[in-house]
């Protein structure tokens, strides 16, 4: 992973603020830059290193949690991708982390808490992407003149961008996507650059 330090609010601006040459490029901001990439799910001590145990969990939350929310949802998932993208709404445990194609939401949830940490935004891009088709299913995109290939969330074997349909207001507002991992207790190592900011910055 490289580390670039950035010093002052106009060093971000001159970093993030030309346009990109790469689409799909990823920003998640932390507010501890001793954050690691590593989903909800994977940051339960229990789970750790126990691959059947952390599945098994996990679908037993999200099995309780379709039970107790469905009554409240003004939406209705079509798929277990979009289960999935709820839970991580509502807070829950799950194999996703939060992105954005936006530095500036980046570094909004990078400074909004831990006053007193430095902190940090990562950015990269990941050459495995889904796409959630009109029907909720997530699709490779498929070779030319190959059918896509719909995935399961809980089946994948790699770390994968995943981009829904906006049909949250919020996935809208955020530029949001995410990334699943098939090790949701493994640090993320990809092509990854991490921006380390001061917290005097902060305010």
């Amino acid at each position: 992973m490289n580390e670039i330090s950035v010093s002052n609010v106009g060093e971000f601006h001159e970093i993030f603020s030309h346009p990109y040459d790469i689409d799909e490029t990823c920003f998640r901001g932390v507010s501890d830059l001793n954050y690691e990439l590593i989903p909800s799910l994977g940051r339960i001590p229990q789970l750790i290193d126990d691959d059947h145990m952390l599945t098994g969990f996990e679908l037993r939350i999200i099995d309780e949690f379709k039970r107790r929310v469905s009554s409240i949802l003004k939406y209705t998932p079509k798929s277990e991708w979009e289960w999935l993208f709820i839970a991580q709404h509502y807070g829950m445990p799950t194999r996703l982390l939060d992105w954005s194609s936006n530095p500036l939401v980046a570094l909004y949830f990078a400074v909004y808490e831990n006053i007193n940490k430095d902190f940090a935004i990562y950015q990269g891009r990941f050459d495995q992407r889904l796409y959630q088709d009109p029907s909720g299913k997530m699709n490779d995109v498929g070779y030319i003149g190959e059918a896509p290939k719909e995935i399961n969330p809980y089946e994948i074997n790699d770390v994968y961008a995943v981009f829904p349909s906006h049909f949250d207001r919020r996935l809208q507002n955020q530029s949001a996507f995410f990334t699943a991992h098939s090790k949701p207790d493994r640090p993320l190592e990809a092509d990854i650059t991490k921006y380390i900011f001061p917290s005097s910055l902060k305010n």
